[in-house]
């Protein structure tokens, strides 16, 4: 395949974003990191092979107290890489992401966390996409996903025409989720736009949805990141407080109709996220945490994601009547 890349639809003139992109592409690359000193180094090392594309490397300390700014500071020297440090105490990537964003002087911005790291000229693929597609303000590339006993290839969706669209069925389950790492994209698209920064969780989903609304998409099938997964640590940030968790993302999702994302497409991810804490909660056998999480989900006959409810309803029904027979 032309590693340039594939556009969901084209368009026959350039905007101004376009204009931006394909003049001199200086690509400022943020990492977010908070005690982050045994994978930082494996992180920018990644980066070694694209270093003649990266005008900046944005290191964004959020607090940590390891040695994350020195190992980062001996591999950027030892590569030669433009490495620049900044101190922020946000206690949240969205909010480190953002001070990078605010920070970024690059025609496009790459996002990389600091436990990932880029197959070596993954950047240079996504870059090649922007440069075949004048039109598109963002290039999204395929990732592996490791977790501790699996992995998984992920390939982008097909993009259309319609931004708002795009935007809709992201936020639907209906295209594949944007990893970070993955994507490229022009800082005239990011105007305006940024990460939540009351979540710690799906923050990077709510920041890709409202860039849809701003962007077409090129999309390319090789992969460009290995992204690993802890599983469990996930898990855990989605049920150390339940309830919270979905009240602040509900409170996020709502911000999106700025963005021209209609209340229907926002109250089924909201359905969504309900679900997804209240399965976590199953797995941990807290079915009253779970029960008073599913009140969000309500039930309609003969639509698609009846099945998974009823299931999860059964399941939190017999967990608790098994528990009050003293069968756990």
């Amino acid at each position: 395949m032309d590693h340039s890349g594939k556009l969901g639809a084209t368009s026959r003139c350039a905007t101004p974003m376009s204009r931006a992109i394909r003049s001199s592409l200086m690509i400022s690359v943020v990492i977010p990191a908070r005690n982050a000193a045994g994978t930082i180094g494996a992180a920018l090392s990644s980066l070694d092979a694209d270093r003649q594309l990266i005008g900046e490397i944005l290191l964004i300390d959020d607090g940590s107290d390891d040695s994350t700014v020195a190992e980062a500071r001996t591999i950027a020297e030892r590569d030669g890489l433009p490495l620049e440090i900044m101190r922020v105490g946000f206690g949240n990537a969205g909010a480190a992401r953002n001070a990078g964003i605010a920070k970024a002087r690059g025609d496009c911005i790459f996002f990389l966390d600091a436990d990932d790291q880029v197959i070596p000229g993954g950047v240079a693929l996504l870059r090649d996409a922007l440069r075949a597609h004048p039109e598109a303000g963002l290039a999204v590339g395929a990732s592996i996903h490791r977790a501790s006993h699996s992995q998984k290839f992920k390939v982008p969706g097909a993009y259309g025409a319609d931004r708002t669209a795009n935007a809709r069925a992201y936020l639907l389950n209906e295209l594949r989720s944007i990893t970070v790492g993955s994507a490229l994209v022009s800082a005239k698209a990011t105007v305006g736009v940024r990460f939540p920064e009351r979540i710690g969780l799906d923050e990077d989903t709510l920041y890709w949805a409202a860039i849809l609304t701003r962007a077409r998409v090129a999309t390319i099938e090789q992969p460009v990141l290995v992204y690993n997964l802890d599983q469990e640590r996930m898990a855990e940030r989605f049920v150390a407080n339940p309830r919270k968790v979905f009240l602040d993302i509900a409170l996020e999702l709502e911000a999106l109709q700025a963005f021209g994302i209609d209340k229907a497409t926002l109250r089924k991810r909201k359905v969504f996220i309900a679900q997804r804490i209240a399965r976590h909660l199953i797995r941990r056998r807290r079915f009253e945490d779970a029960a008073r999480m599913m009140r969000a989900v309500p039930i309609r006959l003969g639509r698609r994601h009846d099945f998974k409810s009823l299931q999860y309803r059964a399941r939190i029904a017999f967990g608790l009547v098994a528990r009050r027979l003293g069968f756990e």
